[in-house]
């Protein structure tokens, strides 16, 4: 179950810009990820538990909160080639695209080109690069 929920490194990074939906699982210190039973959901402000540092998202509460706080959409995308980078081999891969909206329109694009061909590591891959990017425009 634990693969369903974000790293430590995201889950501690989504507080920082102020994610405080309510979730599934906490990280205690050490990095020590538990999947929370007591009642249907925890936030990072709840003052019931102090011991845990901070909550575990799930993937997809990660990239939700993005878009609706920060307005970066994040978008995955398959690619395919069948041998047209001139050595015959075929080869399937994730781009990456991170939108930033403004006003319903697009008013900038990030993009990242053949990031892996594993779904998982590009979902990492984009989720800590649109938090890279808002870190950077929040501190200018």
């Amino acid at each position: 179950m634990k693969k369903q929920y974000c790293t430590y490194e995201i889950s501690y990074d989504l507080k920082e810009l102020g994610f405080d939906d309510p979730c599934m699982a906490v990280y205690y210190p050490n990095s020590v990820w538990y999947q929370y039973s007591k009642k249907l959901g925890i936030r990072n402000s709840e003052k019931g538990d102090k011991t845990f540092i901070c909550t575990s998202p799930m993937w997809q509460q990660s990239i939700d909160f993005i878009r609706e706080k920060y307005n970066y959409d994040i978008q995955i995308c398959f690619k395919h080639q069948d041998g047209t980078k001139g050595d015959g081999k075929k080869s399937d891969y994730y781009d990456i695209n991170i939108y930033q909206l403004s006003g319903g329109e697009i008013w900038k694009i990030y993009n990242f080109s053949e990031i892996s061909n594993d779904f998982k590591y590009a979902r990492e891959f984009s989720i800590l690069k649109a938090i890279e990017i808002i870190k950077i425009i929040k501190h200018k």
